[in-house]
């Protein structure tokens, strides 16, 4: 641990700890040649308390609230970095998500990564939280949707709209930098109310349903209809690969930028959800007398997410582990040679 040095008193060295939760003061004497000496402690926190039965809380500074898993010994810091008074907490999202209420602003903090906001907000008790995206929170509040970034203070983004239902917002934070920002990149114009949409994982696609669960694409700029009557879509976790149920067919859109291509498969049942893991895909159909699973093609479906990300160094080294030789061309590009078999 590294201790910051607040000073000496009457030769004592007094310290502090590195959460400024104790004060410790050590001190020596000579007694006849030898050298002797103690350690204080002192808890210098302002007051304790448990939070869900879960979660100790210390207050070193009305500021500053340690949150202690008292399950697992994980701590979570909550710091005021405009200097306001921390009035309230709660632990959401499956115990993950600290959120501190000031009189002021709104303290976020993942307890997983360690990282925490804040931002400007007057708190009127009826904010909803919602944590399933990947790296952000998005709050929705009085026809408003304020998203925040944890590890960064004050929101990335926010937009007013009546519509806050959780089916209509989809967030997806990628890598990629983009230099163009604060620009509405594609208004669409449908004259059907929509009742659900979600994002590609690349967040270079939108996939949206209306009322008359008619199935839509927007890729970029160019809209596309894929299906006139829809009861189940999803993207595939972790590509940009459709899965979507008409009746009693299973259709699949390897490469969605071609909605022509598509691929069909007759089903008894009702399409529960799509399973993912490192060796198969698998849609889950609920038949009559139990659960079946239709396997995807993992090939196609790998092979696709390296080429929309333009990784194309891992789409050779993919192909060369499926040992896939006519799929080459499909990766071939000016001045990019291509891979030997042996590479």
């Amino acid at each position: 641990l590294h201790y910051s040095v607040l000073g000496y008193v009457d030769s004592q060295l007094l310290v502090m700890t590195p959460s400024i939760q104790r004060v410790i003061l050590m001190h020596h004497v000579e007694v006849q040649g030898t050298l002797c000496g103690g350690v204080i402690a002192i808890d210098c926190c302002l007051r304790r308390g448990m939070l869900n039965s879960r979660f100790e809380t210390t207050y070193v500074a009305p500021s500053h609230v340690i949150l202690r898993d008292v399950n697992t010994g994980v701590k979570t810091s909550l710091v005021s970095r405009k200097g306001y008074a921390i009035e309230n907490l709660k632990m959401m999202g499956k115990d993950r998500y600290a959120i501190g209420y000031t009189a002021s602003s709104l303290i976020l903090a993942d307890s997983d990564t360690g990282l925490s906001s804040e931002i400007d907000w007057q708190s009127g008790g009826n904010e909803k939280f919602y944590f399933e995206f990947a790296h952000v929170c998005v709050i929705m509040n009085v026809g408003e949707i304020t998203v925040v970034e944890y590890g960064v203070d004050g929101p990335i983004g926010w937009v007013r709209t009546e519509l806050t239902s959780r089916h209509l917002v989809r967030f997806c934070s990628v890598e990629e930098k983009n230099l163009v920002t604060d620009t509405i990149e594609v208004i669409i114009n449908h004259t059907v109310a929509i009742d659900w949409l979600e994002l590609s994982e690349s967040a270079t696609k939108l996939l949206f349903r209306d009322k008359r669960s008619r199935l839509y694409l927007l890729n970029g700029t160019r809209q596309s209809s894929l299906l006139n009557f829809c009861t189940y879509v999803q993207w595939v976790p972790g590509s940009d690969v459709v899965v979507a149920q008409s009746g009693k067919t299973l259709h699949v859109w390897y490469n969605p930028a071609l909605p022509d291509l598509v691929t069909t498969v007759p089903i008894k049942g009702e399409v529960e959800g799509v399973q993912r893991d490192a060796e198969r895909t698998e849609v889950i159909v609920q038949e009559e007398a139990a659960k079946v699973a239709y396997e995807l093609d993992n090939v196609q479906i790998d092979f696709g997410s390296a080429l929309e990300v333009g990784d194309l160094s891992k789409a050779a080294a993919f192909l060369d582990h499926y040992k896939v030789d006519d799929a080459w061309t499909t990766i071939e590009r000016p001045n990019v040679p291509t891979p030997s078999s042996s590479s």
